[in-house]
């Protein structure tokens, strides 16, 4: 049989790199295990068969590969992992950009939401995408009635691609609106990129480094130090 792909058409992205993965014998090798910051792939299996497991961080899926006319794409900040190859097993990929090292992710589980118990005095709310002029009226809609939210919110960044001055300044109106409110804000995951400009004093300020976290785990181990000191000081 005869299977085409074509660039910007059957593929929607311009394909700029091409590579396959072959002698997968090993049925227990596991291979991925990492997620893009912004890379755009399609993962086909065009021999045999194998399992990807995806995780953004919020659910999970499993989906069985083994049809060589129907791919997965794989966005960017979406974790995947290959396993339970068959023999024979042959894997094709297509990507929108080059290799490049600093583009891998390979400590994601650590912000993953999978496996963990959030507490009943903590709100989740998660920025995904660049977060930048135009595209902040989602938080301050999403936190209009204050009332409905728990006493400690937990900002989740890891999905968060870019940020601007406009999109600081309504993360710290949003730590000012909670805490006049007698809540509090935790931020976790953010990426390098909108991690400097979360460190510059004026934003420090607003939000307190003590509240800037490296990963929802610790985000969570923070938010229960907070709720177990608002309480004894009720006490």
């Amino acid at each position: 049989n005869l299977v085409i792909a074509e660039s910007e058409r059957s593929v929607p992205f311009p394909i700029r790199r091409v590579y396959y993965i072959t002698n997968l014998q090993n049925a227990s090798a596991v291979r991925g295990r990492h997620a893009h910051k912004r890379l755009d792939q399609y993962i086909f299996c065009v021999s045999g068969s194998f399992t990807l497991d995806l995780d953004d961080g919020d659910r999970k899926q499993s989906v069985e590969m083994n049809d060589c006319y129907h791919g997965v794409r794989l966005g960017p900040m979406l974790w995947h992992t290959m396993r339970d190859f068959s023999a024979g097993c042959v894997i094709l990929v297509f990507a929108d950009d080059y290799y490049k090292t600093d583009d891998y992710i390979r400590d994601g589980l650590s912000h993953s939401l999978q496996g963990r118990i959030i507490p009943p005095y903590v709100t989740l709310l998660r920025i995904h995408g660049p977060f930048l002029f135009g595209t902040t009226e989602k938080l301050v809609e999403a936190t209009a009635n204050l009332d409905a939210f728990t006493p400690v919110v937990i900002l989740r960044l890891r999905n968060m691609t870019a940020v601007d001055a406009t999109g600081i300044h309504a993360i710290e109106t949003l730590a000012k609106r909670l805490r006049a409110s007698g809540r509090s804000l935790i931020l976790c995951g953010a990426m390098d990129q909108p991690s400097k400009l979360l460190l510059q004093p004026r934003f420090i300020s607003h939000v307190g480094s003590e509240n800037i976290m490296p990963n929802i785990q610790a985000a969570l181990d923070k938010a229960e130090e907070i709720y177990q000191s608002h309480h004894r000081l009720a006490s």
